[in-house]
């Protein structure tokens, strides 16, 4: 069910409307609040759009980093998944060439005791 909810940002109170988590975008409204208010402390000369427009870009930057960072924990998971592949692959052939040296050895053995 749709909620609306009231955020306040840079002293300007902003509605929104979710289908569940109020928590969650409050919590998001919170951060982006400190981080703006930080922003205008530190730079007091800019204005309230261009500090919006600043954390924006920062928040930009971070979600292509992340999303940079996830495909090259994909990547390296998909090697490693490989990787697990061709040990497998390599376990179950030493485990027949033991299995078949086993059954020489057997063999071999058999044919020298009957001697």
């Amino acid at each position: 069910m749709s909620e609306r909810i009231r955020l306040n940002i840079g002293g300007n109170d902003y509605y929104i409307t979710a289908d569940d988590g109020k928590e969650y975008f409050e919590a998001i409204g919170r951060e982006l609040d400190e981080k703006m208010t930080k922003m205008s402390c530190e730079k007091p000369y800019l204005s309230t759009t261009m500090v919006g427009v600043l954390t924006a870009l920062g928040y930009a930057d971070s979600y292509r980093r992340s999303l940079a960072e996830i495909e090259r924990l994909n990547g390296q998971l998909r090697a490693a998944v490989d990787d697990t592949a061709a040990a497998e692959l390599n376990l179950a052939n030493a485990r027949r060439e033991i299995e078949r040296l086993e059954s020489e050895n057997t063999r071999l053995r058999t044919k020298l005791s009957g001697r």
